[in-house]
């Protein structure tokens, strides 16, 4: 391969290995990377210095792909200033999904960071103040959010606010579609009672899917959860139950189950259904 012209065709890049942004690749790599026309970026910022590793803050400051649309990033190390520059170098970013520590590059954007988000999707590794940090940013978003948060398993006391002075989750008007999951394999009860509740506090949900929350063969346990969503938020038009990649949907439209799901339905009769 000629490393000395940097190639100008690329759409999409995807790389889980340091070597690419390692001497004597990492140059070339920049410039192709620059020259083309990305709008899908995903990249691992292993350990720095790995092996002769590449500064990730650097490998950052010297990107600019104005066409990227979708962007994810695994960082071991990476810190949050520079993802917030490279964000608010990126406006036209609409799929965003990090995994790492405690997001405070979300914590820090200003200007136009963001600002055409419509899809977030977190990390398993955050804790409650890196969730409460994320929401925080989305609050000041103008456009809607598509919202997936990964929750930690000691979380039902955030769920109850009781702790807490504030309620993040009332700023949360940009988010209508929400997806919940938990780091544990064993969603503690005290977690799935108060999850109703906090559902409650978002104010322009209309759509939310919970994963694992009770056993696929726990039929008295899904009818409870699904019955007290959709009480505690009566505007809500679609609440879906997952276990293991099996689902139960609950809206106003006809569902059909396959061999590999089921599907239970609970129609909301406040509501209109959804359109075909």
């Amino acid at each position: 391969m000629d490393y000395t012209n940097p190639v100008s065709t690329l759409q999409t890049f995807s790389t889980w290995s340091l070597f690419p942004f390692c001497s004597p690749f990492c140059i070339w790599t920049i410039r192709s990377l620059n020259a083309s026309s990305i709008s899908r970026l995903s990249l691992y910022f292993g350990y720095p210095h790995y092996y002769g590793g590449p500064h990730w803050d650097r490998v950052l400051l010297h990107l600019n792909l104005p066409a990227l649309e979708h962007l994810s990033i695994w960082s071991d190390s990476l810190s949050a200033r520079p993802i917030s520059v490279f964000l608010g170098r990126h406006p036209k970013i609409v799929t965003f999904h990090i995994c790492g520590p405690v997001p405070r590059c979300l914590h820090s954007m200003r200007g136009k960071a963001l600002q055409k988000m419509v899809s977030l999707r977190g990390s398993s590794s955050w804790s409650l103040t890196g969730v409460e940090a994320a929401l925080r940013a989305i609050g000041r978003r103008d456009q809607p959010v598509d919202l997936a948060v990964v929750l930690p398993q000691y979380c039902g006391f955030w769920l109850e606010g009781s702790l807490r002075k504030t309620k993040v989750e009332a700023t949360l008007r940009c988010v209508s579609k929400l997806r919940i999951s938990f780091n544990s394999p064993q969603v503690l009860p005290d977690i799935v009672a108060a999850l109703p509740g906090w559902l409650a506090r978002l104010p322009a949900l209309e759509c939310v899917r919970i994963d694992d929350a009770v056993k696929e063969d726990d039929t008295d346990a899904k009818d409870a959860l699904i019955n007290a969503v959709m009480r505690a938020c009566p505007r809500l038009r679609s609440c879906e139950l997952s276990t293991a990649g099996v689902h139960a949907v609950v809206n106003g439209m006809v569902e059909h189950g396959s061999a590999e799901s089921w599907v239970e339905q609970y129609p909301n009769p406040k509501l209109a259904p959804w359109p075909p």
